[in-house]
């Protein structure tokens, strides 16, 4: 009898060991990702490749916040809007207190790296809860974190949609906990970050029901999830949007209508997918890559295994759909942050159906799949790992991130009143002001303007695809803009210390030394690009005046 009592003492023992060693570990872990994403965050942007159409519009929303109370937006049109008529993002007042000690998009980029790295708890603890052990548990968390959508989305521009993966994956675990109290906490949470998780919300409260049987709960959250929908895209959308409508959904605005193909509402989109099922899917699947996109997802995951758990995989539906239905290609790249929130769920998913599946095969059988499965996620990591770091160009990495010492004195020189139009891979550093613009957009309703005479990457090297990701031009249209503005009259220098340039409608305090130092240094941009500015007609120069 002492001898069994020694023997469950033992195995006692041994557990606890493991599991300290494995929760070690996963701390270690999850604080080396969170400050390797933050590091490598903060040298993008302080290198200049954040977007003033991502981080910059973000930033500006959250400062009006701070001085208006109103998120308004100026960025990409001539007239102010509410940020609420693009997307729904009740998350951001949350940094109102926090650009009142700092205002800068580096809190940003922070807290985005924080959500990212913390989500690795809800994953480990809903491994337990599934029978896995304490280093089996982990080993599923390092499947999310080298995810490439994951990876994607740590060095990606920030977006509220990433700060809700934390709480999408708590609310699996309090899912499959039974634990309604927590689950609605995290939904509330997570329908603060996105329009999108209404329908999230929804299919959560019918895999309640299919997993824990309670129809009381699960019509709670089913309706909770129909009425916020319904008041977003029938009330408020049409208030807010300066279209009618929300903006993706809208004809009236072509650069950035990713469903109007579908239908003009949440309405007409739902009835043409009833009514036209297999045109939508032929389209999808085949004109859009969307099958490449599932493999994408379900491989690291032993692919057909989250198939397995479909009472999990439900809850996926709204953010996969969003994707496979835009028109927008990078929504399904891994090279973006569009899939992030999705992630939690196929990989929850997998970890069900691999028990789903171990529970009906033979044991030789099971040890074959889990090598199988490993040796193929190994493999899918490894050659997707080195294609993401060289395609976010992280080329010249400082493990110390500086912050450039003449922006901030450009910083400085520039009122805060003043009417801005920013290069567009700067903006986001000039983004707490009430009017930004997106250079060479609204040229004469602006006050000043400021460029970084420079390509991000120190080379262009004729990759003209990096070079139009960060500065939203070509490098002729770059060159040619600067040269309409300068010719223009409307502006003089104000400032030029290379690469910055700052043009002001004020009398020109610069000198003759200043003006030849300048016009040598866009003939040297010219060589070094292989590129110059087209001739300059009014034509030409008429388009940066919109």
């Amino acid at each position: 009898m002492k001898t069994q009592e020694n023997v469950n003492l033992q195995a006692t023992s041994a557990i606890a060991v493991q599991a300290k060693a494995a929760y070690r570990a996963l701390l270690i872990s999850s604080s080396v990702y969170f400050l390797a994403m933050l590091l490598l965050g903060i040298d993008r942007h302080w290198s200049f490749k954040t977007s003033i159409n991502d981080t910059g519009a973000f930033s500006q929303a959250i400062w009006s916040i701070l001085n208006n109370g109103v998120p308004m937006v100026t960025i990409g049109t001539a007239e102010p809007y509410h940020w609420f008529g693009v997307h729904f993002h009740p998350w951001l007042y949350l940094y109102a207190p926090l650009y009142k000690i700092y205002p800068g998009p580096e809190w940003l980029i922070l807290t985005q790296s924080l959500a990212i790295a913390s989500t690795s708890l809800p994953i480990y603890k809903t491994g337990l809860r599934l029978g896995y052990t304490h280093w089996q548990s982990f080993s599923w968390v390092l499947g999310f974190l080298l995810n490439p959508f994951v990876l994607s989305a740590a060095q990606w521009d920030f977006h509220p949609v990433t700060m809700a993966t934390p709480f999408i994956a708590w609310s699996l675990y309090f899912l499959l906990a039974n634990d309604f109290r927590r689950l609605l906490s995290c939904v509330l949470i997570v329908l603060s970050c996105q329009e999108q998780f209404g329908i999230l919300t929804i299919c959560l409260g019918l895999s309640y029901f299919i997993i824990n049987k309670d129809i009381k709960k699960s019509l709670c959250l089913v309706g909770l999830g129909a009425l916020y929908t319904l008041i977003l895209f029938h009330y408020a959308f049409p208030i807010f949007s300066p279209t009618g409508a929300h903006v993706m959904m809208s004809a009236q605005n072509a650069a950035a209508n990713r469903y109007h193909w579908l239908g003009g509402s949440l309405g007409e989109i739902g009835l043409h997918l009833l009514t036209s099922p297999l045109e939508i899917l032929k389209k999808v699947f085949l004109e859009m890559d969307g099958f490449q996109y599932i493999i994408f997802l379900l491989l690291p995951y032993g692919l057909f295994l989250p198939l397995l758990a479909f009472d999990i995989l439900l809850i996926g539906s709204a953010d996969f759909a969003a994707n496979v239905l835009s028109l927008l290609d990078l929504q399904r790249s891994m090279n973006s942050y569009h899939s992030v929130a999705l992630i939690p769920i196929v990989l929850i998913a997998g970890m069900r159906g691999f028990q789903v599946f171990l529970s009906v095969v033979s044991q030789s059988i099971r040890k074959q799949t889990a090598v199988l499965a490993a040796f193929v996620s190994v493999l899918f990591f490894s050659f997707c790992l080195p294609h993401l770091l060289g395609q976010n160009s992280f080329w010249k990495l400082n493990l110390i991130p500086a912050k450039d010492p003449k922006l901030v004195e450009l910083q400085q020189r520039l009122p805060a009143q003043a009417v801005l139009s920013a290069q567009a891979n700067i903006g986001s550093h000039f983004s707490q002001r009430q009017a930004l613009y997106i250079f060479p957009k609204n040229i004469p309703q602006a006050d000043a303007v400021v460029l970084r005479l420079e390509d991000p990457d120190g080379s262009l090297r004729e990759n003209t695809i990096r070079f139009g990701h960060y500065m939203l031009m070509q490098p002729n249209d770059y060159l040619t803009a600067i040269q309409c503005v300068l010719d223009s009259g409307i502006y003089r220098i104000g400032y030029f210390n290379p690469p910055w340039l700052l043009l002001l409608k004020t009398t020109d305090s610069a000198t003759d030394s200043q003006h030849l130092l300048l016009a040598n240094h866009l003939k040297s941009l010219e060589s070094r690009w292989h590129s110059k500015s087209d001739p300059i007609t009014d034509d030409v120069c008429r388009w940066s005046q919109r």
